[in-house]
Parts: structure tokens; sequence; C-alpha cells
């Protein structure tokens, strides 16, 4: 833990979550609401879901089309966005287990991980608190 987190109060570190996971909830809203929009997807819209590592077969079906198609239709336009490796993915998920109420499902679905290895990452982070993968 670093020297300001030990600084902060428990209801300072509460709202400071609270935050976080209103934050996030307003982005996952944005999210819902672009991939509603399907094909009417801008090419800054598509490049904003991206960088919030929306998956890309969850683009492509919300535009009815293959993944293959999206991938084609990205290097087309030029949109490529260079894709996460584990380790970012990792952290990420460490960072949602910690930071918000999210279930181990959404944050797979979040970071593009298994289920179980977020389960793992759960486990060791919160222990057994009624959470399966």
């Amino acid at each position: 833990m670093t020297e300001t987190a030990n600084n902060l109060s428990n209801e300072e570190l509460q709202a400071l979550r609270k935050q976080v996971s209103d934050n996030y909830s307003k982005t996952q809203n944005k999210i819902d609401n672009l991939l509603i929009k399907g094909k009417g997807l801008t090419a800054s819209e598509i490049i904003w879901l991206l960088r919030k590592e929306v998956s890309r077969t969850d683009i492509a079906k919300a535009m009815n089309m293959s993944r293959t198609s999206f991938e084609t239709y990205l290097s087309e336009h030029g949109l490529t966005i260079p894709k996460k490796n584990q380790a970012e993915k990792i952290e990420e998920a460490k960072k949602l287990i910690r930071n918000t109420e999210l279930s181990v499902r959404e944050i797979a679905n979040k970071t593009g991980l298994s289920r179980s290895g977020v389960y793992k990452h759960y486990k060791e982070i919160k222990g057994n608190k009624g959470e399966s993968s």
C-alpha cells in the first residue's frame, strides 16, 4: 500500500472506492449505449471502445460483423489499436477487484481474461467471499 493510501481514513477510502465504482459504472453505461448503436458507430467511437478494452468480438457482434470482417474493417480504415499484453490485463483485473464491486464474470468480460483466471486473483485479494467462477 502506498504512503498516501496509509494516510487515508476509512471514510476517505470508502468515498474513493465509491467514486471509482461510479466512474466505472458511467463508463460501462456509455459502452453499452455505443454497442446498441451497432452499425452506426463512428470511427472515433470504435477507437474509444477499443481503448476502453471492449473486446473486438463484442464490437464486431454489435456491428453485425464477423470478427474477421471487423479486423479487416479496422485495417482498411486505419483504426488499429495495440492489444494489451497478459500482464497488463492481470493488473487491470486486480485493480477492478480491489476498487469495484464487479463480479468475476464482469471483470473477465472487461479484461478479456478467463473467469477462472480472474477468480484466482479474486481469491488472492478478497478471499472466499461468496464469489464463484
